[in-house]
């Protein structure tokens, strides 16, 4: 059986896509772009057509400043049906923000949905708040939770409690306690036996 060939318009497209970044009217100075918009057919133009039309509403907005098209990104999940979404700022080179369109997903739990959904990185969020000087180690707590094997389950237990008290912790586990050393940035060690109990240092 003979299967139909990609169209021109779409192979020409392909070879420069992962090049299309920056502005909606940037991507359009791709002369393999452009004629897709001008020319093309179907899905490949009606999605141009969805980001001009978004890009206009960000402009309204007065967001277009802060708004960067990349047509060659790529999401290893595949249960998006859409647009893609990263959100960067000062101070980090990873996305503090990462999301999409997954019109497809819901129906998988018994609710056919349209949605879109992000995700907050918090930890990457931080550390670029510190780095721009917005947070100060020092001004909240961190406790380092100290543990022997055996006594996992209630170190565990441990941090969870803290963290119903909004208190920030990293558990790590050691062998012997002369060995470990303990970094500036926490402000208290607590210890935790295999008995469940817990000791500040």
């Amino acid at each position: 059986e003979r299967k139909e060939r990609m169209p021109e318009i779409i192979c020409n497209a392909l070879k420069v896509i992962c090049e299309c970044f920056g502005s909606f009217s940037e991507i359009l100075k791709f002369n393999e772009i452009r004629d897709i918009f001008e020319n093309g057919k179907n899905e490949e133009r009606e999605a141009l057509l969805r980001l001009k039309e978004l890009d206009e509403i960000i402009a309204a907005y007065g967001f277009s400043n802060y708004v960067t098209y990349d047509l060659g990104m790529v999401e290893k999940l595949n249960y998006y049906t859409g647009i893609l979404l990263r959100g960067y700022t000062e101070g980090t080179g990873e996305p503090i923000i990462s999301g999409g369109r997954y019109d497809g997903l819901m129906e998988q739990f018994g609710k056919p949905a349209p949605a879109v959904g992000m995700a907050v990185n918090l930890d990457i969020l931080t550390m670029a708040m510190e780095r721009r000087g917005l947070i100060k180690e020092d001004s909240y707590e961190k406790i380092l939770i100290l543990y022997k094997k055996e006594a996992l389950k209630y170190a565990a237990i441990h941090r969870k409690e803290l963290k119903y008290k909004e208190i920030a912790s990293v558990m790590r586990e050691y062998a012997n306690i002369d060995e470990i050393k303990i970094p500036d940035n926490f402000s208290k060690i607590h210890i935790v036996d295999e008995t469940g109990n817990v000791r500040g240092i």
